[in-house]
């Protein structure tokens, strides 16, 4: 069996090239840092729930969880679960011919009026009748939790997937991902690079910018001698 000493050439044109893996092998890189996106509409109230579900997980994990509002441009944040005794999961109830909210409200403290957010393990719900009227949507930002450490967001994972050709190359559009990227490119983002569920390598999207790829011709592997 050839022993396959796999590593990353560089970037060019916005790509990512990896060398020496295994030809005609499939692979997939784990991106984190990733902003998930999501539209959301309100009901009668103007009240939004938002579930928690695998695509976009809600968190709780005593570190800041961010939302944000685009056409609004607007925050909302937490760090734990709300105390539903306090604070019930409110609901849109009709009285008469009008919708009315039937929950906790209050003050927001910024001069947009009146609010309510309650988080659950299942569902985060939302009134702000200032920002957010009945039936309107809304596209949703969530960046995940604040690393006061390393000064961003944690972001989300976003899977992408790779085939090596006959040569053993592969390479990684890094477009997709920037669409909806937090502060990109970042030197603390660690990406990892996997066959099935075995890691290959971590790596550093933010690679050195190469003038020159590796050519592939049958099966053949042409390579300059500096990619600088």
């Amino acid at each position: 069996m050839p022993s396959y000493a796999q590593s990353v050439i560089g970037v060019k044109d916005n790509k990512v090239y990896f060398n020496d893996l295994i030809p005609e092998t499939e692979y997939k890189v784990e991106q984190t840092g990733y902003i998930k996106t999501r539209t959301v509409t309100a009901d009668q109230c103007g009240l939004i729930k938002m579930s928690n579900t695998d695509s976009y997980p809600i968190l709780n994990s005593g570190n800041y969880q961010d939302l944000y509002f685009k056409e609004n441009d607007y925050w909302y944040y937490w760090t734990n679960y709300t105390d539903l005794t306090n604070y019930p999961k409110p609901s849109c109830q009709q009285v008469g011919g009008s919708y009315i909210l039937d929950g906790v409200i209050w003050d927001a403290g910024d001069g947009t009026g009146s609010i309510s957010f309650i988080v659950t393990p299942e569902a985060i719900y939302l009134y702000h009748p200032q920002l957010i009227q009945p039936y309107s949507t809304h596209t949703v930002y969530w960046y995940g939790e604040w690393d006061d450490s390393n000064g961003i967001y944690t972001g989300n994972t976003r899977i992408t997937k790779l085939k090596a050709n006959s040569c053993g190359i592969a390479r990684l559009n890094l477009a997709p991902f920037q669409k909806t990227a937090y502060d990109f490119p970042n030197t603390n983002y660690r990406w990892t690079l996997k066959q099935g569920e075995t890691k290959v390598m971590d790596f550093n999207p933010n690679s050195s910018q190469i003038n020159y790829t590796p050519i592939c011709k049958k099966g053949i592997k042409f390579e300059p001698v500096s990619y600088q």
